[in-house]
Order: C-alpha cells, then structure tokens, then sequence
C-alpha cells in the first residue's frame, strides 16, 4: 500500500455497474443508537434477512445483463472476497427477468444476496433527481441515465446505507473492476489500521466537460463555509482559491480534476456520515442536479470531498494486480 501519490491520467469511462464493498465491525447496539434504524433486507433479498455479521458487506449495482458480468463477479468473488472476506449483495436495474438470471449467476455461494433495485427503488434511493431537468438537456450525453442514476446512488444512498447497517468502512468498485491474482493484501486491516479516511487503487484525471461548473461551486463553498481545504489547492493552478476553477473560466490552468478513480475507492463510513462539512457539502451539489445534468456523478464530486477535507496521512494507493474494462459494452 503506497502513501499520498498520483497515478494514472487518461480516464476511460467507468462502467454503469459499481459494486460497493463495506467493511465493519459486527452489528451492535452501539452503532443502533448512533447511526439509525438498521435496514430490513429481508424483503429485498432472494436469500432472505442479513443473515451474518462478516466484517465486510459488498454492493454491487449493475445494468447489464448476467452474461457480460457473471466472469468479473467470479474474480471478484475467488480473487478478491476469498481474502478479504464480506457478505455481498447485487443490486440489480432491469427488473424482474434479470433479478432472476443474476441469483442463477450467484449460485450458492454463500454470503451473496440478490437484491431487485428496480422493484424497490423508493426504499434504497434510486431516483432521478428532478433538479436535473431534461434529458435533453444533459451535457456529454453518451454517459446514460442510468449510468447518471449510479453516480446518484452513490451520493444519496450508499453512505446512509451502509451506516444504517452498522458498518464502518466502505469500498465502492465497479462490476467490470478485474482482479486478475489472488488479493492477498489486508484491504480493510491497512486502512482502519492506518486511520485513513480514503483510498483507492489509482489516481485518474475526469474529463474536462464532465467536471464544468464543479470547481466553481466548491469554490462558493469553500467562500460561504469559510472551510480552509485540506488539499485542494495542490490541484489547482493558480495554488489558491483563485485556481479553483473550470478548464479556461479564469487565470491559469484551474482545477486539474484529479480523481479517486471511481472503480475502486474506500472510504471510512463514519466521516462521510457524520462530518458535518461532508454532508454539508454534499448536500449543496445534490440541490442544484448538476451532479446528474452535467455527469459529475460521484466521481468528481467525492474528489472535492476528498480534497476538501481529507488531511496528507488520511488516503493512500493500493497496488495490488488490478485492470479496470470500462466500457465493456460501449460507455456508460
């Protein structure tokens, strides 16, 4: 595991599917009183109620159909869980024909539950916003709605959900994410043993027309919150509240859209619920919709977080053997 260090520039684009892996500490009364009500997955799952308290719980949020995925959910499963154990839980867009081939594609393995998204999209958060207006009116317009309703997810629901169910840290990586060799590193040991608040496998430059218009709200903000970032000016250019800006929309080069690429991130639940310039902040994209107008999605958007206010010693890089086949069926 590498400390603070960029990696990687050329963005391909993330798949629509992520899978959100979450790592905890048993369920407990403790975290009953501090982080809510805990979800009754009962009713959502092929297998029935949360049924173990593993360390690690795993989302994943898929469009496509079983036969693109199933081989990335095997890797995944004997490469990446067999050592880094968690419960996993499918989320599935497509209603109920698809629901039905991806708990064939689970099989027996246990600790998998297959939830259909589609059939309870108002209890798990999977909406499009209306401050997004049109789809007309979306910029970059081969990224799709639902690959947009993902980067929505993500934002809205994964942090709450995962609090609710008690656990204390959080990996999101994307259905297409390839472990090509055993994952022998401590995951989830490294990173609660090292306190850190963010981590990812590599460092990934977003696309200039995804990212318009983001620097500018983070730098009213940053003017209104009186926040002082913890990183952010690194990534700019002038290196002051003055570079925060989007590609030609002031002096320099503005804001160099560094990302966690969106893949594959961790992220310590506890800070992302419960500081309370997180939520602020997230809050403050979610109003306008131009997280979902302008395809920010999650990704850019939790790298403001993340530079906002993740301290030097707080992220780091993985490195284990990794691929990432985004696009495996032509974008988002």
């Amino acid at each position: 595991m590498r400390g603070p260090a960029r990696q990687g520039a050329g963005l391909v684009p993330v798949a629509l599917a992520c899978l959100l892996l979450v790592s905890a500490a048993a369920v407990s009364s403790r975290h009953h009183s501090t982080r809510g009500a805990i979800v009754d997955f009962a009713k959502y799952t092929h297998a029935g109620a949360h049924a173990r308290a593993l360390d690690a719980a795993a989302f994943i949020l898929t469009h496509r159909p079983p036969s693109r995925v199933c081989s990335y959910l095997d890797a995944f499963h004997h490469h990446f869980i067999a050592h880094n154990p968690a419960d996993v839980y499918v989320f599935v867009l497509g209603g109920a024909a698809a629901h039905a081939a991806y708990v064939e594609c689970a099989g027996a393995r246990a600790g998998w539950h297959i939830v259909d998204l589609q059939a309870h999209a108002d209890d798990l958060g999977w909406v499009t916003p209306p401050q997004a207006g049109n789809a007309s009116e979306w910029t970059v317009p081969k990224w799709s709605r639902d690959y947009r309703r993902m980067g929505h997810w993500r934002l809205t629901t994964q942090f709450a959900l995962a609090a609710s169910l008690g656990y204390s840290t959080l990996l999101q990586v994307d259905d297409d994410s390839y472990f090509p060799a055993p994952v022998t590193e401590d995951v989830f040991g490294l990173f609660v043993g090292r306190g850190l608040k963010m981590a990812g496998r590599v460092t990934s430059a977003d696309d200039p027309e995804t990212t318009v218009g983001l620097p500018e709200l983070t730098r009213y903000f940053v003017v209104t919150e009186d926040v002082t970032p913890t990183l952010l000016y690194e990534h700019c250019s002038p290196p002051s509240l003055e570079g925060l800006h989007s590609p030609g929309r002031g002096p320099g080069a503005g804001w160099d859209r560094t990302t966690l690429f969106g893949n594959f991130v961790v992220y310590d639940v506890g800070f992302m619920t419960e500081h309370p310039y997180v939520q602020r902040y997230l809050r403050t994209v979610l109003r306008t919709g131009a997280h979902f107008r302008f395809r920010w999605n999650e990704q850019a958007t939790l790298a403001m977080v993340w530079q906002l206010f993740v301290g030097r010693d707080e992220w780091a890089l993985f490195g284990f053997a990794y691929e990432h086949h985004g696009g495996m069926d032509g974008g988002g």
